[in-house]
C-alpha cells in the first residue's frame, strides 16, 4: 500500500528557544515534516523561494521583520493555498478576528498544549479549520460593535437583533444543509436566486465573515439549528 505523503510544514517563530520548541512539538505530528523554520515573514519568503512552499505554516504574530499580520497577508496574496496557524499571547477578540480576516485557519494561545497544537495541525490539514474556545469567543461576539457588546444578552438574540427575519431564516436554512445550492434553497424558500444572494451579501456584511463555513460555524456555536427554526 502506498504511503501518503506527509504535509510539508514551515515554523515563523523570532525566538530560538520558541522556534526550536515548536520544531519539537511538530515532530510529535506523524502526518507532517519540517520543510524549514524562519525569524519573519522576510526570512520566510527567501526560504519559500530556496525550499518551496509549505502546505502549512505555524506563525507567532509578533515578529520583527515583515510581523505576523504582514505574513498573513502577504500569504493570502501569494500563497493562497497554504494554511497557517497563528500562535499568539494576546487572544483578545480583536486580534482574532484580525488574524481571521487575513486568513488565519487556526489561532492558538502561547500557553497551548502539545495535544491542542497536534489537533490544530490535523483539523486545518484535513478541512482547512480549526474550532476551539478563543475562535468561539470570537464568534460570540461576531457582528456587535466590540464597545457595544452586552455579556448578558444571549448569543442567539443578538444575532436575531442583527438580522431581518427573512436575514435570520436564510442563515438557518443556509448553515442547516452545508452542501445545499444557492439555487436549490432559493427554489424551496420561493425566492428569486438573485433575492437569495442579496439576503446572503447582506448576511455576510453585517457578520463581517466572507465564507460559508464560517457562518456553519457562527450557527453551530451559537446553538442556531438547536434552538431557532427557520
Amino acid at each position: 500500500m502506498r504511503k501518503t505523503a506527509k504535509k510539508t510544514v514551515a515554523i515563523v517563530e523570532c525566538t530560538l528557544i520558541d522556534r526550536r520548541g515548536l520544531e519539537i512539538m511538530l515532530s510529535a505530528w506523524p502526518k507532517g515534516r519540517l520543510l524549514f523554520s524562519a525569524r519573519d515573514g522576510l526570512e520566510y519568503e527567501a526560504l519559500c523561494a530556496e525550499h518551496g512552499v509549505p502546505e502549512l505554516v505555524i506563525t507567532e504574530l509578533d515578529l520583527p521583520d515583515r510581523d505576523g499580520w504582514e505574513l498573513l497577508e502577504w500569504m493570502r496574496d501569494h500563497q493562497p493555498a497554504t494554511r497557517s496557524i497563528v500562535i499568539t499571547r494576546n487572544t483578545g477578540a480583536r486580534e482574532v478576528h484580525r488574524a481571521r480576516k487575513l486568513g488565519a485557519n487556526a489561532i492558538l494561545s502561547k500557553r497551548a498544549e502539545l495535544a491542542e497544537l497536534v489537533q490544530a495541525l490535523e483539523d486545518v490539514a484535513a478541512t482547512g479549520h480549526h474550532q476551539n474556545a478563543i475562535l468561539e469567543n470570537l464568534l460570540a461576539l461576531a457582528g456587535t460593535a466590540w464597545a457595544e457588546v452586552d455579556p448578558d444578552l444571549p448569543y442567539l438574540d443578538r444575532l436575531k437583533k442583527l438580522l431581518t427575519r427573512k436575514e435570520y431564516t436564510v442563515l438557518v436554512k443556509w448553515t442547516r444543509q452545508p452542501f445545499r445550492t444557492g439555487r436549490q434553497l432559493a427554489k424551496e424558500m420561493k425566492l428569486s436566486p438573485k433575492t437569495l444572494q442579496t439576503h446572503l451579501r447582506s448576511i455576510h456584511r453585517k457578520l463581517g465573515m466572507r465564507k460559508r463555513l464560517d457562518l456553519v460555524l457562527l450557527a453551530h456555536t451559537w446553538g442556531v439549528h438547536r434552538r431557532g427554526k427557520a
